[in-house]
């Protein structure tokens, strides 16, 4: 509840990791408290809590400016505001986890792989809004990136995943199930480059 997160917040402002997955009575007044509070953390997982918005999210981008890991999964009240806040303060983070947030499109997606270079993984699962555009912009950006998941990311083809197989040189895992515009042409390429595809 928001009570314990609050406690939290208040009692242990040198916390780095937190995981409160599917905790789905959280809201955005204990996670505002928590980021206002907790400037060290590096790994929180708020995925599944369905009733934060862009208003905490960017609150945590905000405060915790040194934050390595971030899962905001499974929310369809994030928006591009939140991702685009991300990258404009947390351009150390090496894990984000967006999955079924179905409000996000290539314009922070793109803002986030030119803001965060060094990111290594990267879900996007469901990002239905998503096009070649945002790959393209990882490709291009984000060369330490090592597993990628764009599951239901519909809008993508061979163009994108082409580029990232040729820039991409670290990537080890690629998932593209329901991706029916993605074929084997790219797909070898990225095996060609040592990648594992599951299709």
């Amino acid at each position: 509840t928001d009570a314990i997160i609050i406690r939290i917040a208040e009692c242990c402002p040198n916390i780095k990791n937190l995981d409160i997955t599917d905790c789905f009575e959280v809201t955005d007044t204990s996670i505002i408290k928590l980021a206002e509070c907790c400037h060290s953390i590096k790994h929180l997982s708020v995925s599944g809590c369905y009733n934060l918005t862009d208003t905490s999210v960017t609150k945590i981008a905000e405060y915790c400016r040194g934050i390595e890991i971030l899962n905001i999964s499974h929310n369809h009240n994030v928006t591009d505001a939140s991702i685009i806040r991300i990258a404009e303060c947390c351009t150390n983070i090496k894990d984000l986890d967006v999955t079924f947030c179905r409000n996000i499109t290539d314009l922070s997606m793109s803002k986030l792989a030119e803001s965060c270079p060094n990111i290594e993984r990267l879900d996007m699962l469901d990002c239905i809004n998503v096009t070649d555009m945002s790959i393209l912009k990882v490709a291009e950006c984000c060369h330490s990136i090592k597993y990628l998941n764009v599951e239901g990311c519909r809008n993508l083809t061979d163009l994108s995943i082409t580029k990232l197989a040729e820039c991409c040189v670290r990537i080890r895992h690629f998932f593209d199930y329901g991706c029916p515009n993605i074929t084997s042409i790219s797909e070898n390429k990225l095996r060609a480059a040592g990648c594992t595809v599951c299709k």
